[in-house]
């Protein structure tokens, strides 16, 4: 008798017959499963049988065990942090039943019903899911499934079998320059969150950093990770370098990574505005640390800490003053620290800024994300750039009115003035 490995059948020698026997057990689209076997009068010939046969004899393993090997294995240290949160987030949304399921039973079928039903009932609360986050389940789970092909787990992906919702993208939230000036004085006045007259230090410091914050946000773009992960060292005389980011893993906590791209290492500009700003905070930061002692701890250097010289918890900024912020501006629903980074661009095209500055100075790889997504914003300044032309070419003073046409001359007198 010779053996395979574990869970690719059995070559049995059966001498009173004088042939060689393949047996196996396979999982059926029930999942249940069969016993099977071949048989051939060589052993050479039982090979070939078995190499053409279409039987899918890899180790019985489920969706769910082979999505946690996957992260462990083919994920883990090899991607960035971000990425494996992003990872384990999607593949959350795949419904229970389907992960206990074995991973060689799985058709495109139910995979597509899954996604239609994501569409329909995927959140927690049985609401609908975007189609955004529809297909990135539907990206994630080919990718995943890919791995286990690769691996010799099953013959072909049954994710690549589905087709992706159509993409509908949910309008950007961007402030007007009104708006957006409304909200920086509301973050610099300080008292949408707590009296400040009775405020304790560490609730002031923390009014003034988001003050910041918010300025940051608006003048220069800077995507939430950037703002929270610039360091001192990276803000000079007039311009701020992007270097870092702050971040986030279950295993690590916040820490300080690599920028998003490489096109998002870049250098800023800063108005002067700004630029005393940022002065005027450093100074204040570093009294308020020399008043804390040992209790401010900023051994990375951040601009922006919480009350304690430590990271800045997102979700924390978010609830409480960030939440309040808004109100008290009375910003559009759905805006988020994000939409300043629309509004930025926004404001940037609308002033007449060109598409390769604002892209560069937003991190962008190219310009293809701003000519899809302000599409509107350009439509706008093509009918500035068409009144601008025109007084080039035309002059000025040869604009008329809508409406009202040129006054014949008076021939009247002619003949008396030749």
């Amino acid at each position: 008798m010779a053996n395979r490995a574990k869970g690719t059948g059995t070559i049995i020698h059966d001498k009173k017959r004088n042939r060689w026997i393949f047996q196996f057990w396979q999982t059926m689209s029930d999942g249940k499963k069969h016993r099977r076997a071949v048989a051939a009068k060589t052993r050479a010939a039982l090979e070939q049988r078995i190499a053409k046969l279409d039987i899918t004899v890899a180790p019985d393993i489920t969706l769910r065990e082979w999505m946690q090997k996957w992260i462990a294995v083919y994920v883990d240290n090899v991607v960035k942090d971000n990425t494996i949160v992003y990872y384990r987030r999607m593949l959350a949304y795949v419904p229970i039943e389907m992960q206990k399921r074995p991973l060689v039973t799985l058709t495109g079928l139910q995979c597509q019903s899954m996604l239609m039903e994501l569409l329909d009932h995927g959140r927690r609360n049985g609401g609908a899911l975007s189609t955004s986050t529809v297909r990135s389940v539907r990206s994630t789970l080919i990718t995943c499934l890919d791995s286990a092909k690769e691996a010799g787990l099953i013959k072909n992906n049954p994710a690549k079998a589905t087709k992706p919702p159509r993409l509908i993208r949910k309008e950007k939230v961007f402030l007007s320059p009104a708006q957006a000036r409304r909200l920086l004085a509301v973050a610099e006045k300080g008292s949408y969150y707590v009296d400040k007259t009775t405020a304790d230090p560490g609730q002031l410091y923390l009014l003034k950093c988001y003050a910041v914050l918010i300025r940051l946000a608006l003048v220069t773009g800077m995507r939430r990770g950037e703002l929270l992960g610039l360091t001192w060292p990276c803000v000079g005389t007039d311009t701020i370098r992007i270097r870092c980011q702050e971040q986030y893993s279950p295993r690590k906590g916040y820490y300080l990574g690599t920028p998003k791209t490489q096109t998002s290492i870049r250098t800023i500009s800063l108005d002067q505005t700004t630029i005393k700003v940022l002065e005027e905070w450093r100074h204040y930061q570093q009294a308020y640390a020399a008043q804390l002692g040992n209790q401010f701890r900023n051994p990375h250097q951040l601009v922006l800490t919480n009350a304690f010289g430590t990271f800045v918890h997102p979700d924390n900024f978010r609830c409480r003053h960030w939440a309040a912020m808004c109100q008290a501006a009375d910003l559009p629903k759905g805006c988020t620290l994000h939409s300043l980074r629309h509004t930025a661009a926004t404001l940037m095209l609308q002033a007449g800024v060109d598409i390769k500055t604002c892209a560069q100075r937003l991190g962008h790889a190219n310009a293809t994300m701003l000519l899809k997504v302000y599409a509107h914003v350009l439509s706008e300044n093509d009918a500035k750039a068409a009144d601008k032309l025109a007084d080039l070419v035309t002059g000025p003073q040869n604009k008329k009115s809508p409406g009202c046409a040129a006054t014949p001359p008076d021939d009247s007198n002619r003949d008396n003035n030749v």
